[in-house]
């Protein structure tokens, strides 16, 4: 809370840094009353990097009820609930890790948070939540890629014989080369009705074309991700 200098009757104000009030008229320094010592960001980030998350809460309500509307001891004390002690460290963990994205876009801690931001940090939240949403995105459109690069790729596929898997360097168990002209491959492929190697065929065209698809969605995808975390970095550390 803001209070008068005792010797020019300026406004003081807290700063966040030193754990002091500072004049803004003559520049006096003001240690906080009832405190022996001062209490500082810099204590709170001592207590987060050395995991002791709940001291680093306890201290954050002591700083928010000198400095109120503070956005920088709100989104701690969100870090702090995540065991986290940066934005950019908690999405970077989140980056592979589906269900720490859905926490984070479900909080409603970030409720308590959004009052305090405006202008170019108007988007801080829905960037972070955004940021969440694309890596999920990327973690399932990966697991879709390599199930079709699995299926293009498996022992013996080619168009029309999809469900054939030679035995060993296109010999069957009989040592015949079933690619030649009688085969077990060509034996087989000419009982096929055509309609059925159609159907494989078609499969397989449409395995190549959505693989190709995603892997330009997923580039897209990968690129939006990095900007996103690039400028959440930048809102962060001007907070």
């Amino acid at each position: 809370m803001n209070q008068i200098c005792v010797t020019c009757g300026g406004e003081l104000k807290f700063n966040r840094t030193s754990g002091l009030y500072e004049c803004a008229s003559c520049g006096k320094v003001h240690a906080v009353v009832g405190r022996e010592s001062p209490l500082s960001l810099l204590d709170v980030d001592d207590k987060m990097h050395a995991h002791q998350y709940e001291e680093a809460k306890e201290m954050l309500k002591e700083l928010c009820i000198m400095e109120p509307a503070n956005p920088i001891f709100v989104l701690r004390s969100i870090l702090a609930s995540f065991k986290m002690t940066s934005t950019s460290l908690l999405l970077s963990c989140a980056k592979t890790n589906p269900s720490l994205c859905s926490s984070i876009m479900n909080s409603e801690e970030w409720d308590e948070l959004k009052p305090y931001l405006s202008g170019s940090h108007s988007n801080f939240i829905k960037d972070i939540k955004r940021y969440c949403q694309v890596s999920i995105e990327i973690h399932s459109l990966s697991q879709k890629i390599e199930r079709n690069k699995a299926f293009l790729s498996a022992p013996g596929r080619t168009s029309g014989s999809a469900l054939i898997v030679p035995a060993k360097d296109g010999e069957n168990k009989d040592g015949e080369n079933e690619d030649a002209p009688d085969g077990f491959l060509s034996r087989l492929k000419s009982r096929m009705p055509k309609s059925r190697q159609d159907q494989i065929q078609a499969k397989e065209e449409a395995a190549k074309a959505e693989l190709e698809a995603d892997q330009k969605t997923l580039s897209e995808l990968s690129q939006e991700q990095a900007t996103l975390l690039l400028s959440i970095k930048e809102l962060e550390e001007t907070l």
